[in-house]
């Protein structure tokens, strides 16, 4: 796993305003409340995003580093797309280099579009209820719960029973059952069962699997950035638009007030992203120290 993105400022505008362009044609925001429990519209997005290169980020420099990952999750996020993109990110990441043929025939189906991965640490997670899978030779069972799109996906990657593993289950058939479960009003994650399920090891360095948990984190922050901005741009816009005493709202100096604090806010999770993103793809040894950091200020921030 490692960093180093060859990209500058102007790079990742083009990025953005191409992520932004893309998914303002292909997944209207208008539709996005429906389109989150619609596993064709989810296989639709995804295999476009796969198209526009975005499915191999994280594969190494070339294909962009952590600030570009950032720029794209927070689009999703801006978009209300809950597609797995941090996941693949994730994949990418721990198995980009492997010699192991497994591993890279499963990257090469996750780069086309073909498949669809979720990750759930499971016993790692470090919440109690995430649940845990137990392996029989190359079958699974278990329950993981809390876990991001899992109702789409047609993988799912998750801590093994022993140090070292990482266990690459199918979501196919009987075998996995995903139950929808609420997340901040919405149905955006499953809670797992799997009887018998299809499963392979893929060998992973423990200590691997906790910076990934943590550049997880990271990404979902950078997506509910992309969201929680969208939501204040809107608010600035209605706070033009509403009239009350013949005036807009937004002359009152009361909601002057409370937008100004959200934007401090907002600028403060934006800067604390970048100052982590910078410190990983510049492979400093204190990217996990800011990473922490970033998401220590992030979520209280953006509620």
């Amino acid at each position: 796993m490692s960093g180093g993105s060859q990209a500058g400022a102007e790079e990742r505008a083009l990025l953005r305003d191409s992520v932004r362009g893309f998914m303002g044609q292909h997944w209207p925001v208008a539709d996005a409340v429906a389109a989150h429990a619609d596993p064709t519209a989810l296989a639709a997005i995804w295999r476009g995003l796969a198209g526009q290169g975005l499915t191999v980020l994280g594969a190494d420099a070339e294909m962009g580093g952590m600030a570009e990952v950032l720029v794209v999750m927070e689009e999703l996020g801006r978009a209300a797309c809950p597609v797995p993109l941090q996941d693949t990110v994730l994949a990418n990441l721990a198995f980009g280099q492997s010699a192991d043929p497994q591993a890279n025939a499963f990257l090469a189906t996750l780069h086309s579009g073909d498949a669809r991965l979720a990750w759930a640490f499971g016993a790692a997670d470090g919440d109690a209820n995430a649940g845990t899978v137990a392996l029989r030779g190359t079958h699974a069972d278990g329950v993981l719960r809390f876990v991001d799109g899992g109702s789409a996906a047609t993988h799912l990657l998750t801590s093994g029973p022993e140090d070292g593993v990482m266990a690459l289950l199918s979501c196919a058939g009987p075998a996995c059952v995903a139950a929808p479960a609420r997340a901040m009003g919405m149905a955006g994650q499953a809670e797992l069962s799997f009887s018998g399920a299809q499963a392979l090891r893929l060998p992973l360095a423990a200590s691997l699997q906790l910076d990934l948990h943590r550049l997880r984190r990271l990404c979902l922050l950078a997506r509910a950035h992309g969201a929680a901005r969208r939501a204040f741009e809107m608010a600035v816009d209605y706070a033009q638009e509403r009239q009350q005493f013949g005036k807009p709202i937004g002359s009152f100096q009361a909601v002057q007030h409370k937008l100004a604090n959200c934007l401090i806010s907002l600028e403060g999770v934006r800067l604390t992203l970048h100052i982590a993103d910078e410190h990983y793809d510049r492979v400093s040894a204190d990217w996990p120290f800011f990473t922490s950091a970033a998401i220590a200020f992030g979520v209280p921030a953006l509620r």
